[in-house]
């Protein structure tokens, strides 16, 4: 990208990215994921048609969401994640042109040693090791003001849950503060957001921990139709109640209830902001 051309937007506003990519014939977008899933409600797609790369990061992009972006979006050639972090520089790990899947962050960067440290009694995982990532590198910064950035062996922990398939490509599950403890077993948002996705009135949505006196916390989901014409929002709660206890374990069941809204709050950088979305239960 060394001489390219680069335009900045001051806040995410579809309106202002649609102005800006005709202005000035943009060819590579860098979003996250929840911006893509606004791009594809767009009903005029054509003036995006210059765009040919998505830079994707931030959180965790599905093979679902991805696969929709690339059928509305066909001048689209490549979907590129990475993974990385300002005490980082940038980037610790990337996909490439040649050796990439869809929903992972890629490959470690060389210079950077990897582990995942996993603490959970619940891993039920059998193909794959998940756990916090753990970094050492030249390139990551030693010290915040007024604390160390690194333990005593030089590792930083970088809060994030990620996991590594047999094939040593890694995927985002989460933050660690996002992942929710019902009942002392941990349940990652990530896994029950993409199975409400399979539901074809989903457009997008996202999982939160709600506190529960009995379990600690329960899942509660927030969703955006795509038509609330096609059935009621009644019926799709049932469905998508119905999808999860099909597929999940009790204790991962969104007890904390199924939310239907018009849109998910999002801060200036296109992520969803959680905080908004608790204040809205206390409203029910």
């Amino acid at each position: 990208m060394e001489g390219c051309l680069t335009v900045i937007l001051e806040k995410f506003n579809p309106i202002e990215v649609i102005r800006a990519v005709e202005e000035y014939k943009v060819d590579i977008l860098n979003v996250v994921p929840s911006i893509l899933s606004v791009l594809i409600r767009l009903p005029d797609k054509k003036p995006l048609s210059s765009i040919r790369i998505i830079l994707c990061g931030a959180s965790h992009l599905s093979e679902d969401l991805a696969d929709s972006f690339l059928s509305a979006f066909p001048s689209v050639t490549h979907i590129l994640q990475g993974y990385g972090m300002t005490e980082a520089v940038c980037l610790s790990h990337i996909s490439s042109f040649e050796d990439s899947k869809i929903g992972s962050c890629g490959r470690p960067l060389p210079g950077f040693e990897v582990k995942l440290v996993n603490n959970s009694e619940n891993d039920d995982s059998e193909d794959e090791e998940s756990g916090e990532l753990w970094l050492k590198s030249d390139a990551i910064m030693k010290s915040y003001k007024d604390q160390n950035a690194l333990d005593e062996n030089g590792w930083y922990h970088t809060g994030d849950i990620l996991k590594v398939d047999s094939g040593r490509f890694y995927y985002v599950n989460g933050r660690i503060k996002d992942m929710i403890k019902v009942n002392g077993l941990q349940v990652f948002p990530v896994e029950l957001e993409e199975l409400l996705l399979t539901n074809s009135e989903v457009n997008e949505c996202v999982v939160i921990g709600l506190e529960d006196d009995r379990s600690g916390q329960v899942p509660a989901a927030f969703v955006v139709r795509k038509n609330e014409n096609n059935i009621p929002n009644e019926d799709l709660i049932n469905e998508l109640h119905d999808i999860i206890q099909r597929n999940c374990v009790n204790f991962k069941h969104l007890r904390g209830g199924i939310f239907i809204v018009e849109s998910l709050p999002r801060n200036h950088s296109g992520k969803i902001n959680k905080t908004e979305l608790m204040k809205l239960t206390m409203n029910e």
